[in-house]
């Protein structure tokens, strides 16, 4: 044990990590939905994972580790395994399960797929972008291995498809894996952006819970919206909780409704535009989330 996994990694600026073709792209913290909500239309919603049990960490983590693999190698796997669930999820015990709930913000997608924020292909807001695209190509919640990686590469490259990141030895050295797969950033900028990202959800588990409060998501029936499905909705549904929790004030949260409106209406606009009937589903979701901000800024008005 103790070998050292060397992980490179250079930006050639190919746009290919800002094209995002079908479901919802970009991940953000509740924060940047506020500071992006002019430039990205936001959709909210849950998710719901069932976390692997014991077993099934330890078995994940003898396949990962190898045949040399001790006791105590797998047991500090599953630990640090487990600790990520637990620092950015609720976690409750349905019958022989455990479940996970958090609330996932991500822009929703553009008309050609690309991140609305691509300009000419480079990045419009690059010096302040999201802390998902910061960390990138680092997981953002989970625990990396050497699996994820070796898949990782094989896309990547000039001809292969997916990405044409440089990821040879001539890249800079951004992380180091060990073989029981710790972690070490060695990237200061990755590194920041990935403990803030965590953190904010350590810090936001209370903002969260009252969210759940209002879809009347509670430990008993978790496992029945699972299984159903929880509503997508607009940034508008939570600005009041927002305003409420004194995190923004009432004029601010009514800006940021007036600015989603604007994006949300460009999107609109342009989808029907492009006449990409392939998007109308997309369009009649977006239309739905717009009118709950319409609804929220009227009622602000009203009082």
């Amino acid at each position: 044990m103790g070998d050292v996994r060397k992980i490179h990694f250079a930006c050639t600026q190919c746009g290919k990590c800002c094209d995002f073709p079908g479901d919802y792209n970009l991940a953000l913290t509740f924060s940047e939905s506020i500071k992006f909500s002019s430039i990205f239309p936001i959709v909210m919603a849950f998710e719901f994972p069932t976390i692997p049990s014991t077993r099934e960490w330890e078995e994940h983590a003898r396949t990962t580790l190898g045949d040399d693999a001790t006791l105590e190698d797998i047991a500090a796997a599953v630990k640090s395994a487990r600790s990520i669930f637990e620092k950015t999820f609720f976690v409750v015990r349905q019958g022989f399960h455990e479940i996970g709930l958090r609330l996932f913000i991500r822009t929703f997608p553009s008309v050609n797929g690309k991140c609305q924020a691509l300009k000419d292909n480079l990045c419009s807001i690059h010096q302040d972008r999201p802390l998902a695209c910061k960390i990138f190509p680092i997981p953002m919640y989970t625990n990396p291995n050497s699996s994820m990686f070796d898949a990782w590469k094989k896309t990547t490259g000039p001809g292969r498809g997916n990405y044409e990141c440089t990821v040879d030895e001539s890249a800079p050295i951004i992380a180091s894996l060990e073989d029981d797969n710790t972690i070490s950033i060695n990237d200061s900028e990755i590194a920041e952006a990935r403990e803030k990202s965590l953190d904010h959800y350590v810090k936001n588990k209370e903002f969260t819970r009252k969210i759940m409060d209002r879809y009347r998501l509670h430990d008993t029936n978790w496992m029945r919206a699972k299984s159903t499905g929880t509503p997508h909705f607009s940034i508008a549904a939570v600005l009041k909780i927002a305003t409420d929790e004194n995190i923004l004030s009432e004029s601010e949260a009514l800006e940021v409704a007036k600015k989603q409106r604007d994006v949300m209406f460009r999107r609109i606009n342009a989808a029907v535009d492009a006449r990409i009937s392939s998007q109308k589903q997309e369009t009649s979701m977006l239309r739905k989330l717009m009118q709950e901000v319409d609804a929220y800024i009227e009622n602000v008005k009203e009082r």
